[in-house]
């Protein structure tokens, strides 16, 4: 009876107050951040070379740095796939992107000041640092494959508002 009671909490426990998900046990995800739920949300709309394919989607918006910070970190795959995030520099730079308790494999677009999509990159949990060859003003992080299946290259254009 004690051995019951013992695994009994141990359970609770490990459900209720330990961040664990039924889903996942041990993942350590969450649904949301006080940082994600601190972004706006915004529009980028992607426009190819020739101008013929136009691509929307909506974004959550990381402009500042608590926000760029946080960015994707501990978010469970489910929230990762519903908050596409375009983080928003004050001025070009080549920042550094680590996958440092980022639960899924994402792409990243490194866009430049213009809007011109510039690279775009896979990171895995595990990486190290992926940095843009060059200065950007903009990066979008989509989940792994997201990119490729919206049609998005190098060398589109993007506008947000």
């Amino acid at each position: 009876m004690r051995r019951g009671a013992a695994a009994g909490l141990l359970i609770a426990v490990l459900l209720l107050g330990g961040g664990w998900s039924l889903t996942g046990a041990g993942d350590d995800c969450e649904q949301s951040t006080p940082a994600l739920e601190s972004m706006d949300w915004g529009r980028v709309v992607f426009r190819s070379p020739d101008g013929d394919t136009e691509r929307s989607l909506r974004v959550r918006l990381a402009r500042d740095g608590n926000q760029r910070a946080a960015g994707m970190q501990r978010l469970c795959a489910e929230a990762v796939a519903a908050n596409p995030m375009l983080f928003v520099f004050p001025r070009p730079q080549r920042p550094s992107f680590h996958m440092r308790n980022v639960h899924v494999p994402l792409d990243i677009l490194f866009i430049r000041e213009d809007g011109t999509v510039s690279e775009i990159h896979r990171m895995d949990p595990g990486d190290g640092l992926t940095t843009p060859s060059s200065r950007v003003r903009y990066a979008l992080e989509l989940p792994v494959g997201e990119a490729e299946a919206l049609g998005l290259t190098v060398g589109d254009r993007m506008r947000f508002h």
